[in-house]
């Protein structure tokens, strides 16, 4: 039976669960080895919160899915798959019409087809957004704590800006590549297609990289 893993992890699971890759990994090849699953490929998103399905790997599922490549998907709980309930009602509606069995490590195999499984399914995935949304409120609040008092609130200053002198101030040539990020933005390009574009210019990160989807997508939200 064909299956494919599905593991995510993002900053602020790490940090509020342990919820980390080789963790999720190791349940989901257990769990698979239990139920005779043959497993065809391992997606991956690191390091991106669920509350979006702008995701490379989400999409690679997606596509998986549609195409009905696959059988069977296993993940090691629900909030891996997503964090937002509409999001997650709808991929259990895509995964029910292309006829895709969802496996959870945690809770079996999901079975979203009776009206009792829907609303254990709903109910799972509004948790699974207000628990994002506290994680969120807790960080935004202990930030602000630090603001209040004058502290830096990371090692390093958001792109775009740089620390002078215990002040936070605008870093000219990263300006520079946020306005390009703006200006695709307000063009109509997907976070995907700015971080293409990005590329095709050779524009990088500070460290030299290219840009990750994940941190597009946050400066120009924050833009």
């Amino acid at each position: 039976m064909s299956a494919v893993f599905y593991t995510r992890i993002s900053t602020e699971d790490q940090a509020a669960h342990g919820f980390s890759l080789d963790a999720q990994l190791a349940a989901c090849s257990q769990y698979a080895q239990v139920h005779n699953l043959q497993v065809d490929d391992v997606i991956v998103d690191a390091g991106i919160s669920g509350k979006s399905t702008d995701r490379p790997g989400f999409q690679k599922l997606i596509k998986l899915i549609s195409g009905r490549k696959i059988q069977h998907v296993v993940a090691m709980k629900l909030d891996r798959l997503s964090r937002s309930t509409i999001d997650t009602l709808n991929l259990l509606n895509l995964m029910c019409q292309k006829r895709v069995v969802l496996h959870l490590t945690d809770s079996g195999i999901v079975d979203s087809t009776t009206a009792d499984g829907e609303l254990m399914m709903t109910l799972r995935a509004g948790f699974a957004q207000a628990e994002r949304r506290k994680i969120s409120e807790r960080t935004k609040a202990a930030l602000d704590r630090k603001k209040e008092l004058g502290q830096r609130v990371s090692g390093k200053p958001p792109y775009g800006f740089e620390f002078k002198e215990a002040q936070v101030v605008a870093n000219a040539s990263e300006q520079d590549i946020v306005e390009t990020m703006k200006g695709l933005r307000n063009a109509g390009r997907s976070v995907r297609g700015i971080v293409s574009e990005l590329s095709r210019k050779g524009l990088v990160n500070r460290e030299g990289h290219a840009f990750s989807i994940s941190v597009v997508h946050k400066i120009v939200r924050a833009a």
